[in-house]
């Protein structure tokens, strides 16, 4: 589904399928930004981000989710998520992430 929105952004993606896997591909680095689903197997999302800013306090980590609500909103933000995105309406993502493109360099976001 990101892949598809994201197809025109110039993305590169890496993709982990439970939060201890996108633990140890962050650490296989380096990555501009993780897209990182709150509800995961083995790991949540939640406590995948706490570790990933404990191992790099300068990680860019936004959530995205199904659980929009305000308790996952503080979960997430106490974790180190940068932002929180709903996955009912991935717009507000893509302009995100389009924003992050450095205007005045060529590459993509990693």
């Amino acid at each position: 589904m990101l892949r598809v929105l994201l197809a025109d952004a110039d993305v590169e993606f890496d993709e982990a399928i439970n939060g201890e896997q996108a633990i140890v591909r962050y650490a296989d680095g380096p990555w501009d930004l993780v897209l990182m689903d709150v509800r995961m197997p083995v790991l949540d999302g939640i406590e995948a981000t706490g570790r990933i800013i404990s191992a790099d306090g300068n990680a860019h980590v936004v959530a995205v989710t199904d659980y929009d609500d305000a308790d996952c909103r503080l979960e997430a933000r106490q974790a180190g998520c940068r932002a929180l995105f709903g996955k009912g309406d991935l717009l507000p993502l893509r302009d995100y992430v389009r924003q992050m493109r450095p205007s005045s360099r060529s590459g993509s976001i990693h």
